[in-house]
């Protein structure tokens, strides 16, 4: 019975991540886009996302092929549950960063400005979302 859980839990964890992954990484050229100078740490997650998108399409694809041992599983469940809620806080940090298409000027200025003060919580998800796949790769 906790096997099952923990496979329904770890299922449920990467598809959170391959759904929101695609969608910030849409917010992500969506800024590069929209301010002229921001953070080099959104680019740098804006090219290691899509790598991790597949790398967990390719966990799920082996767990529910029953390829992932019990215990793995277990152990994955809590590192998976980290990359996707660090997905999510990074989603809402650009939401609230990323000027709308009719913000004047003055806002999307104080939205760049508002990135860069921001800046120091992304490298922090950047750093936990670095560290869980150096995990996950060498399990």
């Amino acid at each position: 019975m906790a096997e099952a859980l923990a496979v329904i839990g770890l299922v449920s964890s990467i598809v959170e991540f391959v759904e929101f992954g695609p969608k910030v990484l849409t917010r992500l050229y969506q800024f590069s886009n929209g301010v002229v100078e921001g953070p080099d740490v959104l680019r740098d997650v804006a090219d290691r996302l899509p790598l991790m998108i597949d790398l967990m399409r390719k966990v799920q694809s082996q767990v529910e092929h029953g390829k992932v041992v019990d215990s793995s599983q277990q152990a994955f469940l809590p590192v998976i549950q980290s990359c996707a809620f660090q997905v999510n806080v990074l989603d809402e940090l650009l939401r609230k960063a990323l000027p709308a298409p009719k913000d004047l000027s003055f806002k999307r200025g104080r939205k760049a400005l508002l990135s860069i003060v921001r800046e120091s919580e992304i490298e922090k998800i950047d750093a936990v979302l670095k560290m869980n796949f150096s995990i996950i790769l060498q399990a």
